[in-house]
């Protein structure tokens, strides 16, 4: 497809025409993107402005940022265009299985060392066993990423040795700023611990062991901290009483004070056994009723969490689990399906979401921060000749666009007008209306022929309209995909002019996965 751009002089963006379509697209479909606005001002909710953050294999942390003096540049200019365009810091949660295999050195001569297995039988071989980190890494996480970033740093609760996780947070009390520190995690997925604790392990157990360790790690330093908790894989995964809503039953977080977030992990599929693999379908990612039905089995754990006043995180999640599915996982399908799952996800009251990210065989990392053995240089995930054309981190520029200018802003879902297929989302500045969010999940590939649909936004924008688009030449293209009309350098840069759309008609055209942001010209 063909883009007709009308450069306007003067200006830093460019203004396109509607995008016409192309001999290989099928007839429009066209509908009206007609609701209540003040009804749905009523309804909306705080769309938090770091809704998207990155949750670090802890393992792999000087992978992704580099070591004392020598930061990675790549990660760190990635880092530093969600904070040009949002004016926010992406949240760095440093976690993972491996968090649970971590434990502190002081003056250890490496700031991190790992021992890996690399085991061909495991999904999940690449990740280190043993991990050792010394008081380097704190300088790591406030120097080689964008000066302010917030930092959620994960403890050891795996090896259950209070005396473990006392050391390492004290090195953080220590070396790096509590500032900084947005909060401590103790412990990941603690109901997935298996054989490592007893099997009648339950809900009462870790919470007493909650109610002992946390006071005394807090009490520790005389700076304020806050924790997050209790990170169960979900939703209430293998033993079901260990739950956000059977913790707040049990009163144990209004007991423990210091505890400002609930955490909870999900992938919606995964590929840790040979027969879930092969349930793995982008068009499953691509079904917003499949999306609803998953956050949907989370509702339990948000309704207890809400009233007691606090933040709750999706603190970790992707699109499959066990690293991801290469051509699923670093496609456009699962950029728009990111969207899709967060912007949902905030309508029904998750605050923020962290996408997991690791070195080597993570499909579902943001991007890549080393050469690999395909690759020379780090690259977002996937790349295209000398320039950086990926999926998932343009999600994030959309959302950095998408709040940018906006005091104070909120959402509404648009269920009427939704379909498997098609979804609205109407963003408001505190109770004004100021932008349409539409995503067309509509699978397609290069097989196939390309539909396409026209939505009449005149009643809710107007007749002139600017709007910015993600796009691609497939569901399931791992290259050439861009957002606004922009891609990313082998430096981590922005290049090309923005791209906007100039509208006069109120009528936008989306093809078969595609993402627009629509706002009024």
């Amino acid at each position: 497809m063909v883009l007709t751009h009308l450069i306007l002089l003067a200006t830093i963006a460019k203004t396109v025409a509607a995008l016409p379509l192309d001999n290989n697209t099928l007839p429009l479909y066209r509908s009206d993107v007609h609701f209540n606005v003040q009804q749905a001002a009523a309804g909306a909710v705080p769309l938090n402005k770091q809704l998207m953050g990155l949750s670090i294999e802890f393992g792999n942390t000087v992978d992704y940022f580099g070591d004392v003096d020598n930061p990675n540049t790549f990660s760190k200019q990635l880092l530093q265009n969600i904070v040009d365009r949002s004016r926010s810091p992406a949240i760095l949660r440093i976690g993972g299985n491996t968090q649970d295999r971590a434990s502190f050195c002081e003056n250890c001569e490496q700031t991190m060392s790992s021992i890996v297995l690399n085991d061909p039988n495991d999904p999940k071989g690449t990740e280190a066993v043993e991990v050792t980190f010394n008081k380097n890494l704190f300088n790591v996480l406030t120097n080689n990423v964008p000066a302010g970033t917030p930092i959620i740093f994960g403890l050891n609760f795996r090896n259950n040795s209070y005396s473990l996780a006392q050391a390492e947070i004290d090195g953080a009390f220590k070396y790096i700023d509590q500032s900084l520190v947005m909060a401590y995690e103790l412990g990941n997925e603690v109901n997935l611990y298996g054989d490592i604790r007893p099997p009648d392990y339950d809900v009462n157990d870790y919470a007493s062991q909650m109610r002992e360790w946390i006071p005394r790690l807090r009490a520790r330093s005389s700076a304020t901290s806050s924790f997050q908790f209790p990170s169960f894989a979900g939703p209430e995964l293998f033993k079901p009483d260990m739950s956000i809503s059977e913790l707040v039953r049990l009163d144990v977080p209004q007991s423990i004070p210091g505890i400002e977030y609930f955490s909870v992990h999900g992938y919606p599929w995964n590929i840790c056994t040979d027969e879930d693999a092969a349930k793995v379908d982008l068009r499953n990612l691509l079904d917003h009723k499949q999306t609803l039905a998953l956050l949907d089995q989370y509702s339990s754990e948000i309704s207890a969490a809400k009233p007691l006043g606090k933040k709750i995180h999706m603190g970790e999640t992707g699109s499959v689990a066990c690293h991801g599915k290469d051509g699923v996982s670093n496609t456009l399908g699962a950029a728009l399906w990111q969207l899709d799952y967060a912007l949902t996800g905030a309508t029904a009251g998750i605050d923020r979401f962290f996408f997991h990210n690791g070195k080597g065989d993570f499909y579902y990392s943001t991007w890549e921060p080393l050469p690999t053995d395909t690759l020379p240089v780090p690259h977002i995930n996937p790349r295209e000749t000398d320039e950086q054309r990926g999926n998932r981190y343009y999600s994030m520029l959309f959302i950095a666009d998408l709040v940018a200018d906006l005091k104070v802003p909120r959402i509404a879902p648009i269920t009427s007008l939704d379909s498997s297929s098609a979804v609205h989302f109407a963003i408001y500045d505190n109770d004004q209306m100021e932008k349409l969010v539409i995503l067309n999940m509509e699978y397609f590939n290069e097989t196939t022929t390309r539909s396409s649909r026209e939505f009449n936004v005149v009643s809710s924008l107007g007749s002139n309209l600017r709007v910015r688009r993600l796009t691609g030449q497939s569901s399931d293209a791992r290259t050439g995909v861009t957002w606004a009309g922009q891609s990313v350098d082998a430096s981590g840069g922005i290049i090309r002019d923005l791209s906007i759309e100039n509208i006069s008609t109120g009528l936008v055209t989306l093809l078969a996965s595609e993402a627009v942001i629509v706002e009024r010209g």
